[in-house]
């Protein structure tokens, strides 16, 4: 009978420390994301073009061809929070994540990419990926090649409780994309080069 009981505690034990170490990995995986606390602000991350960077020029020598559309297609954004003990990553909700920059380029507006209810405090970073390119030219329709990774871009900003805090990067469609290929197989790549023109941070007025 005792070993029959020693033998149940071994097994309870050997189940506890398994779920254990499963929760402790999981835990370890997701350690750099963090969730809202109690304390927020509104977060309001924006869209530009480069207005100067003309970007209706943009032709290789093979196919003098101006680009009418540059469609890019944005996800996955994040910002990094580096307030005490809740640092790490914060995934944002996209409220719309395509833009024609040559839309932007010819009126210098900025489209909203993100607007969110965020933890208040310290931010460093941010990064997102751009998973889609399309160029439309007078000849056709070109879906152009997107590196693959993250673009991660480091500005600090403070988000403040029930304050508003806006970030604006702008996009030089002339530097980022490029066309290779011949006249009658024009390939494009899209390298996004970008910078951050606007941190706008506005705290509370109560």
């Amino acid at each position: 009978m005792k070993k029959i009981l020693y033998l149940s505690i071994l097994i309870f034990m050997m189940i506890f420390l398994i779920n254990s170490c499963k929760k402790s990995s999981e835990l370890q995986e997701n350690e750099d994301y963090v969730e809202l606390g109690t304390k927020t602000g509104t977060f309001k991350f924006y869209i530009t073009a480069d207005s100067a960077s003309n970007t209706a020029m943009i032709a290789s020598q093979s196919k003098k061809e101006d680009v009418i559309s540059l469609v890019v297609t944005i996800e996955n954004l994040e910002v990094h929070r580096t307030s005490d003990s809740d640092a790490g990553w914060i995934s944002l909700p996209i409220t719309d994540g395509t833009f024609d920059l040559m839309v932007l380029d010819a009126t210098s507006w900025a489209e909203i990419i993100s607007e969110t209810e965020i933890a208040a405090g310290n931010y460093n970073k941010f990064r997102f990926a751009v998973t889609g390119a399309q160029v439309t030219t007078e000849s056709g329709v070109y879906e152009a090649e997107v590196p693959s990774g993250k673009i991660k871009v480091n500005v600090p900003f403070i988000v403040y409780e029930d304050g508003t805090t806006e970030v604006t990067i702008e996009v030089d469609p002339k530097a980022s994309l490029k066309v290779t290929g011949n006249k009658n197989n024009p390939k494009y790549k899209l390298n996004p080069v970008l910078k951050v023109t606007k941190v706008d941070e506005e705290e509370d007025d109560d």
